[in-house]
């Protein structure tokens, strides 16, 4: 069996992959001119998904223990809102093998802990950039989550609810006999 890759130091922030995809734009197409819109560096294209996803595919080969464990690749999969179940998938072990690995193994939960940090700072970083931008659904997605605001329903108390009904059952019962002022 091919030995993995030597692991790479990294912080997932300071990471060479994901620095190379914030920086990046696409380039400009030699027909056209060039977009006056700012390409949102966050949208990611097939291609740096795919950037992403090497480290994960480079692995090759189920590992035979926590010392192998591709931690870029974990913290990358973890950036991309993937479960421990699924990462452990990909690192060729069980779900609770994995989350063994998570409790026991600093690096690991480090490397797990940094990637969901690193997913949640992208994609919130994002909505408050249509938020500010004027997207009504992020702002009130923005303001329930962050600011506790709630719909609150004007809903009737139950003496109004049941005077109600007692006049829609007079406006009934009218409506059948005739008597339009109701009962004496």
């Amino acid at each position: 069996m091919q030995e993995p890759p030597a692991e790479r130091k990294l912080p997932l922030i300071k990471s060479q992959a994901m620095k190379k995809m914030a920086h990046t734009t696409p380039p400009p197409s030699t027909n056209k001119k060039p977009a006056k819109e700012k390409v949102d560096s966050y949208v990611l294209t097939e291609d740096q998904i795919d950037q992403l996803l090497s480290p994960l595919k480079r692995f090759g080969g189920k590992p035979s223990g926590a010392d192998r464990v591709n931690l870029e690749g974990v913290r990358i999969a973890a950036a991309m809102g993937m479960t421990q179940a699924q990462i452990g998938a990909l690192q060729g072990v069980t779900e609770g093998t994995f989350a063994d690995w998570v409790r026991t193994r600093p690096e690991i939960e480090l490397a797990w802990k940094e990637g969901k940090a690193h997913g949640i700072n992208l994609v919130a970083g994002t909505l408050l950039r249509k938020a500010l931008s004027g997207d009504v659904a992020c702002i009130i997605f923005y303001l329930k989550t962050q600011a506790k605001w709630a719909e609150v329903a004007d809903t009737p108390s139950a003496e109004e609810l049941a005077r109600q009904l007692r006049e829609v059952l007079r406006q009934a019962d009218a409506a059948t006999t005739g008597d339009v002022n109701g009962p004496n």
